[in-house]
């Protein structure tokens, strides 16, 4: 290699290393300035301006289905008698970004319009997007969520028929959820749901699971590969427990049964039935089951 050449290549990584360093001192700058690097990049809702809004009636609805991809979806329950959309960004989105409404066979959909591609260096140009979904408190149906990247926070109480999400990447927190049934489904992210009643399972493969049960109605399968399971029964229950972890505890105040001296494969029965069985595996991570 000549070294006019080399000279060429060192000027260029010397141009490449200036303008990343720029963009450091520039992003510090601008965090301190806007509160810390931890609030620039946290869920602000106050900073995004409503792009699109929708009202729609729920007449003869059976299901309502949401599919998107990086947005942060807000669950509300509302005394109102109709369904309202509401799409937020924090830059102007063109109209064929926008969602999308159909409603056929007693569902509405609401989807995703046309991709909108985020860039994000050094979290400068990030457009964050988010979908409050207000829902009367009289539909008691089917929900059904979507979500390839971004959290999913109920705000509010829910009472559903059946209940399915299913989340590539992201967090999903309910506060109180009532349903007949339940599956939702994680490949990255926890699942945090406070005052849980219904039938169901919930299978995450990277994430911690935290669930705190109101009621069991038949049974409840909790199931993560890499995360700690930490489960919450009411006192009155009586209920049928398994839990088994390759790699990690299984801790309880209630009185366990181990199957074997690492102590990683448990049972009890505990009341006097009719039983609800909690089935919870993990493959590396704790699990603890309490009162």
């Amino acid at each position: 290699m000549n070294k006019r050449l080399i000279k060429i290549l060192i000027s260029i990584w010397i141009i490449i290393a200036l303008s990343l360093s720029a963009a450091l001192v520039y992003g510090i700058v601008y965090a301190r300035s806007n509160g810390g690097i931890f609030n620039i990049i946290a869920f602000n809702k106050s900073s995004l301006k409503i792009q699109k809004e929708e009202t729609l009636s729920l007449e003869n609805c059976n299901e309502i289905k949401l599919d998107f991809s990086s947005d942060d979806i807000v669950i509300h329950t509302t005394d109102d008698s109709k369904l309202r959309v509401v799409q937020k960004s924090s830059n102007k989105l063109k109209e064929k970004e926008k969602f999308t409404v159909n409603t056929e066979n007693n569902t509405i959909s609401i989807k995703k319009a046309e991709s909108i591609r985020n860039i994000n260096i050094f979290f400068f140009g990030y457009n964050r997007r988010l979908i409050e979904l207000y829902i009367p408190k009289s539909y008691a149906k089917d929900l059904d969520i979507n979500l390839s990247s971004g959290d999913i926070i109920f705000d509010s109480d829910i009472n559903l028929n059946n209940f399915k999400c299913h989340q590539s990447s992201g967090d999903l927190n309910v506060e109180n959820l009532k349903v007949n049934s339940y599956n939702i489904r994680t490949t990255s992210g926890d699942i945090n749901i406070n005052n849980l009643l219904g039938t169901g399972e919930v299978i995450v493969t990277s994430g911690d699971i935290k669930i705190a049960y109101k009621d069991i109605n038949e049974y409840t399968k909790v199931t993560t590969t890499s995360g700690d399971i930490k489960l919450t029964i009411p006192s009155n229950l009586s209920f049928e427990f398994h839990g088994q972890c390759t790699s990690g505890d299984i801790n309880s105040n209630f009185q366990l049964n181990y199957e074997n001296k690492r102590g990683n494969k448990a049972n009890a029965k505990i009341g006097n039935g009719p039983y609800k069985r909690i089935d919870a595996t993990t493959t590396s991570g704790d699990i603890k089951i309490q009162q």
